[in-house]
């Protein structure tokens, strides 16, 4: 994938929308490439809980994924705030796991997106002691972390 062209579609997309940047950083994390914009106006591009920056990573990833017919495998952010909100979900996620351990009980997250799911599910799929399962519908949809049963031979 040419991530210049992508960098290219997020620069007019942002021109568009009217929003000042100073740059567009390109960086690669576990495979996962991150446009992360700076801007000294955060606030417009993050939106509450950050809805903009969410749509506007969908946005891009489908403006890419139909130019090329490939599968896109990036994320688009503002002043590092979603890596931020990602390092603060696996923390939380860590320290109810040893809460589930410690108490050998299941211990429920709260609500959260797909995409904060997906992450925490990752974060535990090569765990041996806690399994996780997601509940609920909509928007009360949240995982659940189980320590796993040892079994007897």
């Amino acid at each position: 994938m040419d991530y210049q062209a992508v960098k290219k579609v997020l620069e007019e997309t942002l021109s568009l929308m009217g929003v000042s940047f100073t740059d567009i950083e390109i960086t690669t994390e576990n495979d996962v490439v991150r446009f992360n914009i700076l801007t000294s106006e955060p606030g417009l591009l993050i939106g509450s809980r950050g809805d903009v920056v969410n749509a506007l990573d969908q946005l891009v990833r489908r403006m890419a994924s139909k130019s090329k017919n490939e599968k896109v495998n990036f994320s688009v952010d503002v002043n590092g705030y979603r890596a931020s909100q990602i390092d603060v979900i696996k923390n939380k996620a860590k320290i109810l796991a040893e809460r589930a351990r410690s108490f050998q009980a299941e211990v429920e997250m709260e609500p959260s997106s797909s995409y904060e799911r997906m992450i925490v599910h990752s974060l535990f799929s090569k765990d041996e002691t806690i399994e996780t399962e997601s509940r609920g519908v909509g928007p009360s949809r949240h995982i659940v972390l189980k320590p796993k049963q040892k079994t007897e031979l």
